[in-house]
């Protein structure tokens, strides 16, 4: 029997895809077609931006090595124009690809081949982290001693210095510090911020390596982002004024 899609958030939301790799492309449209999304299918990275631009999809979902423009590229040129989730669907394994494509804005890297159902469980995932985002936007500002969330505008600020963060850390780092000095798993980290989708705690712990360049004075010895051994994460940003 084939396999049954997890249910799915966005239904009805357009997602362009872009794959120079044209059996590729076309079972990803096949799939996220038959899943009830409206897709957009580019062969090259030039017309994936021609179509990004026409069109201002919900998602992206793009290759990082392909001819002329790459993947690269393309995600920073997204980046200039709008903030919707840009997934990176890549053969190669190099850790320099995908700390640069996350760098560049990006919000997940996975890995071919994948499988219909984690494909269609990450996409679901992606259509929700917007909306997460915004669900933050009415509430006060949020200040320590360390940082400081202006959810409203989604600005953040560490030592005084503006910070850019990933969707994916922006939920990390704002669902830590609204329960401070408490230790939160891996499961409830990964279901608070990436949904049951995923379910590896290795997500957690390379995007908090990734958060804590961003946010401790020294990430080799985090005060602020604090490893509970086997159990999950506790920030105590808060106290920095104590030590």
């Amino acid at each position: 029997m084939p396999e049954e899609a997890p249910a799915k958030p966005g239904k009805g939301s357009k997602i362009l895809i872009v794959e120079d790799e044209m059996a590729v492309a076309d079972l990803l449209t096949e799939w996220l077609q038959d899943a009830g999304y409206e897709v957009l299918t580019a062969y090259n990275a030039q017309e994936g931006l021609r179509l990004f631009g026409r069109h201002e999809p919900d998602l992206a979902i793009l290759d990082i090595l392909m001819p002329n423009m790459g993947g690269l590229e393309l995600i920073r040129l997204i980046r200039f124009a709008s903030t919707s989730p840009v997934l990176v669907l890549s053969g190669s394994g190099r850790e320099d690809y995908k700390e640069a494509a996350l760098d560049l804005g990006a919000d997940d890297y996975m890995g071919k081949p994948m499988g219909r159902k984690e494909l269609l469980g990450r996409v679901a995932a992606a259509l929700t982290w917007t909306t997460r985002e915004r669900s933050f936007a009415g509430e006060q500002p949020y200040v320590d001693d360390a940082i400081a969330i202006d959810f409203a505008r989604r600005e953040v600020a560490v030592d005084g210095r503006p910070v850019a963060l990933t969707k994916i850390e922006y939920l990390l780092l704002t669902t830590l510090v609204r329960h401070p000095g408490q230790t939160l798993t891996y499961d409830q980290l990964l279901d608070s911020v990436w949904g049951p989708e995923y379910d590896s705690p290795q997500y957690v712990t390379w995007h908090v390596g990734r958060l804590r360049r961003k946010v401790e004075r020294d990430p080799e010895r985090p005060e602020r982002i604090v490893t509970v051994r086997s159990v999950g994460y506790r920030y105590d940003g808060h106290l920095a004024a104590e030590r």
